[in-house]
């Protein structure tokens, strides 16, 4: 009985690390994608691939079943966009301050994410304004 509880538990670390690798890769894969959305503009690639980046990997990390389909690598990248969008100036706006942003896309300001997807921006709260910040410089 022993030993098949131990082969149980094997076969399950196995398989939880070979998950853990596809989400890495996958992480890897569409972060590169998002990257050569907008060739205009350098600037705005880097921060997204860099936002999408920490928002899928807190969703690795909480939801490792839940998988990252096309759907949600839009929905990971549609609120690293638009976190990107409400803390950058625009001609035809200022900057919002990382905290105003972020409250904005919290409370629904911004359109309706998944709540996976408003848990894992929420977690990631910190990776987040601090990769703000050292882009900025």
């Amino acid at each position: 009985m022993e030993h098949k509880v131990d082969e149980q538990y094997r076969l399950l670390k196995e398989q939880s690390e070979k998950l853990k690798r596809v989400n890495e890769r996958i992480i890897d894969i569409f972060a590169t994608a998002v990257e050569y959305r907008d060739a205009e503009s350098g600037q705005h690639i880097q921060r997204v691939k860099s936002f999408t980046r920490i928002i899928a990997e807190e969703l690795a990390k909480q939801y490792p079943e839940y998988g990252l389909t096309p759907s949600k690598i839009e929905a990971i990248v549609s609120v690293a966009d638009c976190y990107d969008a409400l803390i950058s100036e625009r001609v035809y706006k200022s900057a919002y301050a990382l905290d105003k942003a972020f409250n904005m896309i919290i409370n629904g300001e911004c359109g309706m994410f998944s709540p996976k997807i408003i848990s894992c921006f929420q977690e990631a709260r910190e990776k987040l304004e601090q990769k703000a910040l050292e882009l900025q410089e």
